[in-house]
């Protein structure tokens, strides 16, 4: 976990302050599951992906190395593979590693049946055949297509916004999440 550190020099919050300060963490809060729910109805993204950083590879442990990793890989997906669109909300495990969850439309990077080092047989979870991106050497993904139901991107954003609360990471600028330019919102 993280170590909450007091500022000696910061007066103490009276009980109205505090009140305050929770009425606009959750307003933010609120904001940004707004928004991801907009980006998922409004997108019909065709993908899925969790990206989980493998401690050998990793410091899945060094928070500010992992995000730059992440943003690095795609980074270079966009520019090896073409333009895509993404929206991707980090999840700090409490292992205290961070893994992403994250949602595509037209990625064309390779992606490939997984398959089981057991048994030799496909990967299916939850009645739906698994994937992975061979790309992404610096742990392992699972990544599933989703259909053009709304039933299917309504389940997708519930899943995206579970992750969304208040212990969660921040990336710059305060973002809870990132997202590619060119996305629809609603009007």
């Amino acid at each position: 976990g993280f170590e909450v550190i007091k500022d000696e020099n910061e007066p103490e919050k009276t009980g109205q302050a505090k009140t305050s300060i929770e009425d606009d963490i959750e307003r933010s809060l609120r904001r940004t599951i707004k928004t991801i729910r907009d980006y998922t109805l409004c997108n019909r993204f065709e993908h899925l992906a969790t990206f989980t950083f493998n401690p050998e590879k990793s410091t899945r442990f060094d928070i500010p190395k992992v995000k730059i990793q992440m943003y690095d890989w795609l980074k270079n997906q966009q520019k090896r593979k073409g333009k895509f669109q993404y929206v991707i909300v980090p999840e700090l495990h409490k292992s205290g590693a961070l893994h992403f969850h994250a949602l595509f439309k037209g990625y064309e990077g390779e992606i490939l049946e997984s398959v089981s080092a057991k048994t030799g047989r496909k990967v299916i979870k939850y009645g739906m055949q698994k994937y992975f991106i061979p790309s992404f050497t610096l742990g392992y993904t699972d990544i599933s297509p989703i259909d053009n139901k709304k039933e299917s991107h309504l389940k997708v954003s519930g899943y995206l916004c579970k992750y969304i609360t208040k212990d969660m990471l921040r990336f710059a600028g305060q973002k809870r999440y990132w997202a590619s330019t060119g996305l629809r919102l609603p009007l």
